[in-house]
């Protein structure tokens, strides 16, 4: 049994469409502006380079279904697809109903409305606006519409019979509380749907429950990042115009640890990594140190706080991203760490258990120190201090060794008597 559902936040403009062409140029996709990345400083890794899967083109279905089957293998619940409407009009949606079309193995899927103005300067920011989001209420019975196709979805991610539907910012969204409460009432009596929903914690959102939503769910490095001490005078740089900010992937991991439990529902968000250079070519942003042995720790530190404190009964966690390669954000491979975040979080995600849910017993011949028994307590060590067991020993005889094993539970048999013992 996995420690939580893990899902992560995948992005569709890895196809070219109209708008694209007439606001970026012919073809326009993701992938014009991944090879435009540079090292800045010495160690940073620019620019990135997908392996596996290569420079795919998400109108191609077995593209979709290789990620899938990807993703399982590295142990994700499901894809949380960003989801683009402005007014009624939708974009980069092919993608998301290739999936929903093609979806063999069931694998478990959920929305993220990105909600806010698309501009040119691929930030939320409100420059050059290339198409814009007005909230006209004559526009929200087509949205929930819209959104209720896929939230009936048999894949469709639900607790308790409940979809859930994720918001990316609150903040904009006119009279907040009051349209939220308008959109609850549409889909439950246009579709007989009562959908949790989520707010992202970005741009200053925190309280999911002064917006009027359900929940909340971390998007680092929003939140945490702007927080965090620049570090640029800590590395070598290589290109002395540089004016991005460096920042430490480690302290945005404390950053992360400590902030947890909080007053309402909360879903933990962790990433693999952030580096936007891609895009804002020397002046964005980079979480200097990310590592996958880090983001394996992160997550397994998590994990305990997550079994404690479920969202609505459900252990979850979300990644951003499973391929936001502009934003160094990604666990699809690359040609320098190839498979290694992914396979941190098949690690993490596989191999803990909740302390209340495991108990094992190791049977040996006795305690006498020989190199079966040493073993023995080896495996028992392991399993109570990596995987925090409850750890007992059936032994056939006692020994001089039963004081190391002061901290499990002793039975010792033989075949003339039972005795028991707790040392």
């Amino acid at each position: 049994m996995k420690a939580a559902k893990a899902f992560a936040f995948y992005l569709p403009q890895f196809h070219p469409i109209f708008e694209n062409d007439e606001w970026w140029g012919t073809g326009f996709t993701e992938w014009h502006n991944l090879v435009r990345g540079s090292p800045r400083f010495h160690g940073h890794i620019q620019p990135k380079v997908p392996r596996d899967l290569g420079f795919y083109n998400l109108l191609d279905k077995d593209v979709i279904q290789n990620q899938v089957k990807l993703a399982i293998k590295m142990g994700l619940h499901g894809f949380c697809f960003y989801y683009y409407n402005f007014d009624g009009k939708r974009l980069l949606e092919k993608p998301l109903d290739l999936f929903v079309r093609n979806n063999e193995e069931r694998f478990s899927f959920c929305l993220m409305w990105a909600n806010e103005n698309w501009t040119r300067r691929w930030d939320g920011q409100e420059q050059d606006v290339l198409i814009a989001q007005t909230y006209k209420r004559d526009d929200e019975r087509s949205l929930v519409a819209d959104f209720a196709q896929y939230l009936r979805d048999p894949a469709y991610f639900t607790i308790d019979g409940r979809p859930v539907l994720l918001i990316y910012r609150a903040d904009i969204i006119p009279d907040c509380k009051a349209t939220v409460d308008r959109w609850r009432q549409l889909f439950h009596r246009e579709h007989n749907l009562k959908p949790i929903l989520v707010m992202a914690q970005t741009f200053g959102n925190i309280d999911p429950l002064a917006k009027g939503f359900d929940a909340a769910i971390e998007f680092p490095p929003h939140k945490f990042g702007s927080t965090l001490s620049r570090i640029n005078h800590q590395v070598q740089l290589l290109d002395e115009s540089f004016s991005g900010d460096i920042r430490s992937y480690d302290e945005l991991i404390e950053k992360s640890l400590i902030d947890f439990p909080s007053e309402f529902p909360l879903i933990k968000t962790v990433v693999p990594g952030w580096d936007n250079d891609a895009r804002k070519q020397g002046a964005g942003m980079v979480f200097h140190g990310a590592l996958p042995g880090k983001f394996e720790s992160w997550i397994s530190k998590l994990l305990p706080s997550i079994a404690d404190h479920p969202v609505f009964n459900e252990k979850l966690l979300f990644i951003n991203a499973w391929n936001e390669w502009c934003e160094g954000a990604y666990l699809e491979p690359d040609t320098y760490f190839g498979y290694a975040f992914g396979n941190a979080l098949s690690r993490s995600i596989g191999n803990y258990v909740s302390p209340d849910k495991l108990k094992i017993i190791l049977v040996g011949h006795d305690a006498f120190p020989a190199g079966a028994q040493q073993l023995l307590l080896s495996i028992g060590s392991t399993l109570k201090f990596r995987f925090g067991a409850e750890v007992s020993f059936i032994l056939m005889g006692g020994g001089r060794w039963l004081k190391i094993t002061s901290q499990s539970r002793i039975l010792m048999l033989s075949t003339s008597n039972t005795t028991s013992g707790m040392s």
